[in-house]
């Protein structure tokens, strides 16, 4: 409340994006993501915008993210390549409300392309040589 939401984006200079970031306060932050006002911000975001991506916090231990995932559109998940176990994935997945949830997918990060590579024939990484430079 004591910006204006233009006054309170900051565009990077790098990638020209816009970001909004969540403010360090002492209220709870539940209230904040799930109220009214945050429906009111991501209206106005979306007939400014033409995509608003939400960075939000794990599924699992904050209830914040669960809440959070209602209000998107698509929730895409973020998971960690050969570090996030499956039964958590899985786990994560089963807390979301689900009529209230569009998933559109899961997004592994941190692949090492290198080590992807030797899983053989069959496998995306098998033409990891041949699309290298695409990534480099």
């Amino acid at each position: 409340g004591e910006a204006t939401l233009q006054q309170a984006i900051i565009v990077d200079e790098g990638t020209g994006l816009h970001v909004l970031t969540v403010c360090d306060t002492t209220q709870d932050q539940d209230y904040l993501l799930t109220s009214e006002a945050m429906d009111a911000l991501l209206k106005r975001l979306r007939e400014t915008y033409d995509a608003v991506v939400i960075d939000g916090p794990p599924i699992m231990p904050v209830a914040d993210g669960r809440g959070l995932a209602t209000k998107a559109d698509v929730v895409v998940f973020a998971v960690r390549w050969r570090k996030t176990r499956e039964q958590a994935v899985r786990a994560a997945l089963r807390l979301l409300p689900r009529n209230d949830v569009n998933l559109g997918g899961i997004l592994l990060t941190a692949v090492d392309m290198r080590k992807q590579s030797r899983y053989g024939y069959g496998d995306a990484g098998f033409y990891y040589k041949q699309y290298k430079s695409y990534y480099g």
